[in-house]
């Protein structure tokens, strides 16, 4: 099946730019077939731009690599050409995954402490811009939209003084052992 990915159709060969072949399984010899068998396309030492797939439909736990193997598996494919690489789904797993354990910890074991240790400290430890998301919503383009209709200091300014977004640039939280927390950095209360 691979050679179908690699035999080259003389008619597409000047408009294929990026060459994307979907393996079963992570075999990174398939990889490798791929890479060689266009090597030279467009004359010597040229080939399309190469995608793969690090799909999460495969099992790689099951894959039959080492996890040393997994740890350098990106950059083996890098070294076949292999310049695009992805993951599809990858922020849906995501998603899913950090929903259940929200889910989990607010309804069974911390309620917002959950979130906080969870969510909200780590995003500030790791400097996440959405900890402060209303910009993400847009509430700045809203913002400047209402003022240039009703001039500044309308009462309804979604980044105005009363924010809740202007509560983390405020004050450093108090931690669990009574200390204040910022960025990583601790001081006492």
């Amino acid at each position: 099946m691979l050679s179908r990915c690699i035999y080259p159709h003389e008619s597409l060969i000047c408009s294929i730019h990026a060459q994307w072949a979907e393996t079963a399984k992570p075999i990174l010899e398939d990889a490798r077939r791929l890479a060689d068998g266009v090597e030279g396309v467009y004359g010597p030492g040229e080939k399309p731009y190469l995608a793969y797939n690090l799909s999460p439909s495969f099992n790689w736990d099951a894959s039959g690599m080492t996890d040393a193997q997994m740890h350098t598996f990106c950059k083996d494919l890098g070294k076949l050409g292999f310049t695009w690489q992805f993951v599809t789904l990858a922020g849906f797993h995501l998603s899913s995954l950090n929903a259940n354990r929200l889910c989990r910890t607010l309804v069974d074991q911390q309620s917002m402490l959950g979130y906080v240790e969870g969510i909200q400290r780590p995003e500030r430890e790791e400097g996440v811009d959405t900890l402060t998301h209303q910009k993400w919503s847009g509430a700045d383009l809203i913002d400047r939209t209402l003022q240039t209709m009703y001039g500044h200091g309308f009462s309804t300014a979604i980044q105005g003084e009363e924010c809740t977004e202007n509560q983390f640039g405020a004050k450093a939280p108090a931690g669990p052992s009574g200390t204040i927390e910022k960025a990583g950095a601790k001081a006492s209360a």
